[in-house]
């Protein structure tokens, strides 16, 4: 044994000096020299002073050197197995090979192939942790981490596969890794809720950890021949974090296929999307900075000195944490599993999880932005049933997918499906149905514009679209509420374009802030892109605009803008530099013209402009044609056309118009205080108005002003209907023209 262990005397005092003193080292050289040995004293020896090693904290071990026996001698792993603090010597072989994917990985394969080590190892306080910074560095944690964003990742992630796949041989193992990534997803949600930028906030795991997790999953879900997802598998419909853990029960019987279909949903959105939104977030701050870095850049104020110097040091860490989130990005590899994820996903039903929605949408988006064509019909037909309101009412998501389907189009992408039966049936109605049902919407100025954008491209390079576009007419009401909603918004972004031109006008020193100049020109182009929808529609369907809801409102704006623009008032808005705010006053008067120039011949539209004493004269027409001629901005069809308009309002305003004073209340329309010429009853009120007034109002809002109480435009006709409202309105035209004559 003095061969083996080195000494004849005081043997056991001098193996635990040496011990001390050389430790690792000093028992390795005595297994090999055991290795020449057949004595099963020596061995019996040796198991146990190697035992007593490994399982005391007194001495101090080198795993490294350890781990670079054990990986190749199999009987000295054998003896590893057998040793009382087997566990925790395994996860320090795995701490001293962080990040060296392929020492975990052969080291793993060894460990995960025997069935008492895997039985135990689950049960150890390091197999797997709760919070997100710790999970990496657990046994699979540790593992995960270590494959690198390089071109050897697909191969390593199909490599880790393989190695849970022996895992996953049992059950409890199974359900236990399932519950361990759900955790470390769910913690992550929350940072993505949030927004933060931070990988160590709320304890959070880095995104090459989740991207490595998210793709073991994916192919376990990728090599399943049944892909049919029951999205009602989830076992809190309501939960915003928790929907991912499910339990067996007897409706709802545990699935590992659905489990990593869940998994991974959840994992491209909290690892790619997340970094999307980061990055986007990083430009923004970047660019911020870079605006206060240079703002007073001449300034030679040392305190000024000290905080460009801090912003330098700030815009330096965004950079580099751009580029770095951009390297995780440009993983075309992970990129392809997503974009294939995502064409396997049909939704059939209502989902009442909205992340679903959500993180579907992102997705496309993402591959948009890359110029990636990953799309086909069935994503196609169902962004327009998510549109139409079909499987959600989230005002959010059904303009999510609009402003998708219109970025599709914009990108020429939507033309090759325009020929399919249900997109041409269902496209622009339920574009149009959208624009009524989002009025108190926020953020709805985006979507409406994109559905002008929509409606009138595509009904120019397909007549079919046309057609369907007059189909839905049939459907008047709806019909009018969009064309009146389309009013609503040009005139109020048209507005706040004009107040605040004003305002610059009348205080030249007057400071914008570049977010209030963006506002000012989206403002504007919003109102450009408003008037040329008007334009498409009153062409096509310039009736719609002179019923009894639309006329008056509609006529009234068109001269209320060319009052401001060409009388005195004008000067009013008159700024240095009006491109710099988006404002083109010569373009607004070239829409208008344009939608003039449709009613050129129409009576009841030349009634109702030459009674706008208060905003229409045959000198503003005829000085908005002559700006437009110096600007060479009106052809000669529409010019002639505008002249012969002016002439027949103005030999209609020849005919004796009397302007009344002094109007008892009973005859005035309670809104808008003018005389009532086409009266009607408010139901159950005893209440006259102007139809007009009451009716465009309820395109707008189905209340009864008066009371607050639902009232529809339908209703409204059906009550006029009854034979004791028809005689009230009879003697109240008596009343009136008895009134008119005796004022004259």
């Amino acid at each position: 044994m003095n061969k083996i262990f080195g000494t004849n005397d005081n043997f056991d005092e001098y193996i635990l000096n040496k011990l001390s003193n050389d430790g690792t080292k000093y028992l390795l050289t005595c297994y090999e020299n055991l290795k020449k040995s057949n004595s099963e004293i020596s061995w019996n020896y040796f198991n146990n002073y190697y035992n007593m090693f490994l399982s005391n904290d007194f001495w101090n071990k080198d795993y490294k050197l350890l781990f670079n026996i054990i990986i190749t001698d199999i009987k000295l792993f054998n003896l590893t197995i057998k040793t009382d603090n087997l566990l925790d010597t395994i996860y320090e072989l795995y701490k001293v090979n962080l990040n060296n994917f392929d020492n975990l990985f052969n080291l793993s394969k060894i460990i995960f192939k025997n069935e008492f080590i895997v039985e135990n190892i689950i049960y150890h306080e390091n197999w797997l942790f709760d919070s997100g910074l710790k999970n990496e560095l657990s046994f699979l944690g540790i593992l995960f981490n270590s494959i690198n964003n390089d071109e050897n990742w697909e191969q390593n992630i199909i490599k880790i596969h393989k190695l849970i796949l022996i895992l996953l041989k049992n059950n409890n193992i199974k359900k236990n890794i399932v519950k361990w990534f759900t955790n470390i997803l769910n913690q992550n949600l929350k940072r993505k809720m949030i927004g933060s930028e931070n990988e160590t906030y709320l304890d959070c795991s880095n995104y090459n950890f989740l991207i490595n997790i998210t793709s073991v999953f994916y192919i376990f879900w990728n090599k399943s021949k049944n892909k049919n997802i029951d999205f009602n598998y989830l076992k809190n419909n309501d939960s915003e974090l928790n929907w991912l853990i499910n339990k067996s029960d007897e409706q709802n019987k545990y699935s590992f296929l659905n489990d990593c279909f869940f998994i991974c949903f959840l994992g491209f959105d909290i690892s790619l999307i997340s970094l999307i939104n980061i990055n986007n977030k990083l430009k923004e701050d970047i660019e911020r900075y870079e605006e206060l870095l240079n703002f007073n850049e001449n300034s030679n104020d040392i305190l000024k000195q000290m905080y460009d110097n801090k912003l330098k040091q700030l815009i330096k860490l965004k950079i580099d944490k751009l580029e770095n989130n951009n390297k995780l990005l440009n993983n075309n590899k992970f990129i392809n599993y997503y974009s294939n994820f995502l064409n396997d996903i049909s939704i059939e039903n209502k989902i009442n999880i909205d992340e679903i929605y959500y993180s579907i949408i992102e997705g496309h988006n993402f591959f948009l932005n890359k110029n990636i064509n990953n799309f086909n019909i069935k994503l196609i037909i169902t962004s327009i049933k998510i549109i139409n309101g079909d499987f959600t009412k989230n005002p959010h998501i059904r303009c999510d997918y609009l402003n998708f389907i219109a970025n599709l189009m914009s990108k020429k992408i939507l033309i090759q499906y325009l020929n399919d039966e249900y997109i041409k049936k269902n496209l622009f109605s339920s574009c149009i149905k959208l624009y009524t049902e989002i009025e108190k919407f926020n953020e709805k100025f985006t979507p409406r514009i994109n559905i002008g954008y929509l409606i009138q491209y595509i009904s120019s390079i397909n007549t079919e679209y046309y057609n369907i576009l007059q189909s839905l007419i049939k459907n008047e009401l709806l019909f009018k509420k969009f064309i009146n909603m389309i009013l609503n918004d040009l005139t109020h972004m048209l507005n706040e374009g004009l107040i605040k031109m004003s305002e610059i006008s009348k205080n030249k020193e007057l400071e914008i802030e570049s977010r209030e100049l963006e506002y000012i020109k989206g403002s504007f182009y919003f109102a450009y892109d408003m008037l040329d929808l008007v334009i498409f529609l009153s062409k096509k369907f310039k009736d719609i605009f002179l019923t009894t809801e639309l006329k008056y409102r509609f006529i009234e704006m068109l001269n209320n803008y060319l009052n401001k623009l060409v009388s005195k008032k004008s000067k009013e808005l008159i700024v240095d530099n009006p491109q710099k705010y988006g404002f083109n006053p010569v373009l607004i008067l070239e829409k208008i013209s344009k939608i003039y120039s449709k009613y050129y011949n129409i009576k009841e539209f030349i009634e109702i402009v030459s009674n706008d004493i208060d905003n229409y004269n045959s000198k503003l027409m005829n000085k908005m044609i002559q700006i437009l001629l110096k600007n060479d901005k009106l052809k000669w069809e529409i010019s002639g056309r505008l002249y012969h308009l002016m002439n027949l309002i103005e030999n209609n305003k020849k005919k004796e118009v009397i302007e009344y004073e002094d109007v008892p209340d009973e005859f005035l329309d309670p809104i808008i205080m003018t005389i009532i010429n086409n009266p009607i009853m408010v139901p159950d009120m005893d209440l006259i108005v102007e139809e007009s007034v009451i009716k465009r109002h309820l395109l707008t809002s189905e209340t009864n002003p008066f009371n607050r109480k639902k009232l529809t435009l339908l209703q409204l006709d059906e009550y006029n209907k009854h034979d004791f409202v028809l005689n009230k309105i009879k003697k109240f035209n008596q009343k009136l023209n008895y009134w008119k004559s005796k004022y004259v």
